[in-house]
């Protein structure tokens, strides 16, 4: 049995038995969705083993994510904080976390971005320290050492 939360969630799975019953084709509904609503579709589509769904509402937020350089905020935080990834998802990953989280030294010198650093889960610290996109200035090189270490030891 399937509890939906509220109604953005209604609207994703509505959106999702749509293209399974072909009323519309999917990137014409997804369209109709917020960016926090394509991803709750995409994950009840993986979650009901619907495959081509999934990815299309994965290939329509990496089209956002392309055009405009960054997810809305509530989309980002979903991503970044998710604790497994499925497989569908994971080449959008990098870009997101990279679209908030390029620069450590901002990162250090925000609060908000420390914060949202400090909460990622260890395969995401793991993707996001990995990146050759990442700006990081050699004293900040120790730094993002320390706080791999610490990440990996507390999680």
């Amino acid at each position: 049995m399937l509890t939906l939360q509220n109604a953005s969630e209604q609207a994703a799975a509505l959106a999702v038995l749509a293209a399974l019953y072909g009323a519309k084709p999917m990137p014409e509904l997804l369209s109709e969705l917020s960016q926090e609503q394509q991803l709750q579709a995409a994950m009840l589509a993986d979650m009901w083993q619907l495959p081509a769904i999934s990815t299309a509402a994965a290939d329509v937020l990496a089209q956002t994510l392309t055009s405009q350089g960054k997810l809305s905020e509530a989309a980002t935080d979903q991503l970044m904080y998710m604790q497994a990834v499925p497989n569908w998802l994971q080449p959008l990953m990098q870009p997101v976390l990279l679209s908030v989280l390029a620069d450590l030294d901002e990162c250090w010198a925000n609060a908000n971005l420390h914060h949202k650093l400090l909460r990622l889960p260890l395969h995401n610290m793991e993707l996001l320290l990995s990146s050759s996109e990442l700006k990081v200035s050699h004293r900040q090189q120790q730094a993002a050492g320390l706080l791999w270490t610490a990440h990996s030891v507390t999680v």
